[in-house]
């Protein structure tokens, strides 16, 4: 005969049990009993013997003995692919007598554990049929054996991890060769995100340059990784920081540039960066630390005050809205001095200042300006001496001499347009 019990009366039920202090041993077979979502708990309860259970009974059991030190149970296969496991204690050698109790469950593909204690030997039962992990208040210890003991992991969200534990949660999480998404948030907000399309974003850490390197050495491994994102974060880096070749594109967001310049030693393939939000002291600094790299192809940095540096192998460099001494001026034209192959410089709304002898870009051909003064114009003219195609827009009436008198004295000029 199989009992079903129903959520009221279960209550009921496991209140009158209460009264039993003596009572240590529960046994329950063929039933199925619906639990509310606040349990009557038998504080006096460390035994439980359960058979032919569906595994939602045995979740809302399990959640009603807060003492179980022992268990033996049988759950019907079938009834459920998702298992809870919440507030349990439960040595190595009785968490493996669980996880062999939960093997023939091919169905179970989903599990949830929560604010528990696990303990797992070295070489743990293993449940190859769970591909999902939800982790809630668990020790970086319990994580590390559970990750060993479900190899067929595909999707792990992991919530309120310990901050110092962060990155061995990642390390922990990354040898799993089946990953393909993972979120891992720490009780400060630190999180860590995966996703095999997405690649890796990284928000609101501060790891030392110790814990960097370790997880840039967990990250090694995903060769298919090319994408990063790193968000109001302060990661410090070594002097020789451990690479991630595989890395194409960077995104950034509310760096400072010294960690910044850490990151781009660390990516030596980087094809792609935009930067949001960098601050605009930092501004020439984001640019000497970016056009070090040979694989470029694309660069965007915008500062907090809207300073904005724009780079495209195909259509050359354009400053926007920026406002240099001539000291940075200078820094940044020994920056784009490497890039030989930047023959198109586009200045807008800005205001740069020049030295009587300023750096030069020689392989620079084309220059189209807008709304700069005629003596920002005329250090521009003499730092820019292959210049053969210019275009003026936005140009003070008062100026108009001055800017044609600026062009005139360029040797190579071939065409030249000012309104």
């Amino acid at each position: 005969m199989r009992i079903i019990i129903i959520k009221e009366t279960t209550t009921r039920f496991l209140s009158c049990l209460r009264s039993f202090n003596s009572l240590n041993h529960l046994y329950i077979s063929d039933s199925s009993l619906s639990f509310p979502s606040f349990i009557p708990q038998l504080l006096s309860s460390t035994v439980l013997s359960a058979e032919r259970v569906t595994s939602q009974c045995y979740e809302g059991l399990i959640s009603s003995l807060p003492g179980l030190v022992k268990f033996d149970i049988t759950l019907i296969i079938g009834q459920s692919d998702v298992l809870r496991i919440t507030k349990c204690h439960l040595s190595s050698e009785m968490t493996a007598r669980m996880w062999s109790c939960l093997r023939p469950f091919t169905s179970l593909n989903h599990l949830t554990i929560s604010d528990s204690s696990l303990s797992f030997s070295l070489s743990p039962p293993e449940l190859p049929s769970v591909t999902m992990l939800l982790a809630n208040k668990l020790t970086s210890q319990c994580y590390q054996g559970l990750i060993s003991s479900l190899p067929g992991l595909r999707d792990i969200d992991v919530q309120n991890a310990a901050t110092d534990d962060f990155v061995e949660f990642i390390e922990s999480s990354t040898r799993l060769t089946s990953l393909q998404r993972i979120e891992i948030k720490t009780l400060d907000r630190w999180r860590f995100d995966f996703d095999t399309a997405k690649g890796v974003q990284i928000t609101k850490c501060h790891l030392s340059s110790e814990m960097t390197a370790r997880m840039w050495s967990c990250l090694r491994p995903l060769t298919s990784l090319n994408h990063l994102t790193i968000s109001d974060s302060s990661l410090s880096f070594s002097l020789s920081p451990p690479a991630l070749p595989s890395i194409t594109k960077l995104l950034a967001n509310k760096l400072t540039s010294q960690c910044y310049q850490g990151l781009i030693l660390s990516l030596p393939g980087l094809r792609d960066i935009d930067v949001q939000n960098a601050a605009t002291d930092d501004f020439v600094e984001f640019v000497g630390s970016s056009t070090r790299l040979t694989s470029l192809q694309l660069l965007k940095i915008k500062t907090l005050d809207r300073w904005q540096f724009d780079f495209d192998t195909a259509k050359g460099v354009q400053v926007t809205k920026c406002h240099l001494s001539s000291e940075m001026t200078a820094r940044m034209w020994l920056c784009l001095r490497p890039l030989t192959s930047l023959n198109t410089l586009t200045i807008s709304d800005s205001s740069l200042s020049f030295s009587l002898s300023p750096p030069e870009l020689p392989s620079v051909t084309k220059l189209l300006t807008s709304k700069l003064t005629s003596q920002c114009y005329q250090g521009l003219i003499s730092s820019l001496p292959g210049l053969r195609d210019i275009d003026v827009q936005d140009a003070a009436r008062d100026d108009f001499v001055q800017f044609v008198e600026s062009s005139t004295r360029l040797t190579s000029l071939h065409r030249l347009k000012i309104k």
